[in-house]
């Protein structure tokens, strides 16, 4: 496994939790630097939220598709992607936060 594959595998092994309370207190605290592995979680938290609307996912990809290798086929394959990839900034910047 190579080290994107690697980032990819650990932001899809963070259980973010489908409650938004529950995934806003996991963002506060990742993002307080509680987590080990706090850059992962935060990833796993913007993949989730992306993942969860249409529009959003599409404007990531309109957005950031060009970086996106071939055989990356599913939506969910390409967002996990481009989140493995982007900086944290510009994740922050996409979304919003």
């Amino acid at each position: 496994m190579n080290t994107t594959e690697n980032r990819i595998q650990s932001i899809l092994d963070v259980p973010v939790p489908k409650d938004l309370g529950e995934r806003a207190d996991m963002w506060n605290i990742a993002y307080e630097g509680e987590i080990v592995n706090s850059s992962t979680a935060l990833r796993a938290i913007a993949m989730v939220d992306i993942l969860e609307s249409t529009r959003t996912t599409a404007d990531l990809l309109e957005q950031y598709g060009h970086i996106i290798p071939i055989g990356y086929d599913t939506d969910d394959d390409k967002v996990v992607y481009i989140i493995s990839q982007i900086s944290m900034k510009q994740i922050a910047t996409f979304i919003g936060y």
